[in-house]
């Protein structure tokens, strides 16, 4: 698994917060449907996956805005 820089230092010009107001943030990206995609090929990329995620959650379809 490709792995992200990790910052050394912060930027001076942010805030600094001893209580940050945010603890989670999300982002939501939408691409065109997987028109051949199952849940049979989710089921092989969460067992590469479920030891560093053993949590899922079921959410109802997202619809194209």
């Amino acid at each position: 698994m490709p792995r992200f820089p990790q910052m050394n230092t912060r930027p001076i010009e942010l805030p600094n917060f001893s209580d940050p107001p945010v603890v989670e943030t999300v982002l939501s990206v939408q691409f065109e449907p997987l028109v051949e995609f199952r849940a049979a090929h989710f089921g092989l990329y969460w067992e590469m996956v479920k030891e560093r995620f053993p949590r899922t959650e079921e959410r109802a379809e997202l619809f194209p805005s």
